[in-house]
């Protein structure tokens, strides 16, 4: 899919009525959106569109941010 194609796609995303955008959502992700907030559907509905058509993280990225994550302290309450 082209660049044009899937801007293309976002945009009508963005402009979808909300029940389709989360159907969308559902479709590409498996399960319902976890946040009724119309912009965190959209912004992950257009983020998994765009990881389909060009791929996902790299594998370098992928393996700097488990070893961020890994070096997290949280704090235990």
């Amino acid at each position: 899919m082209t660049a044009q194609k899937i801007t293309a796609e976002i945009e009508r995303w963005r402009l979808a009525p909300y029940h389709e955008l989360v159907a969308r959502y559902a479709d590409l992700w498996g399960h319902p959106p976890p946040m009724k907030s119309r912009s965190f559907v959209f912004r992950r509905t257009a983020w998994k569109l765009q990881e389909q058509a060009y791929g996902g993280r790299s594998p370098d990225a992928k393996a700097r941010l488990e070893e961020r994550i890994a070096a997290l302290e949280l704090p235990l309450h």
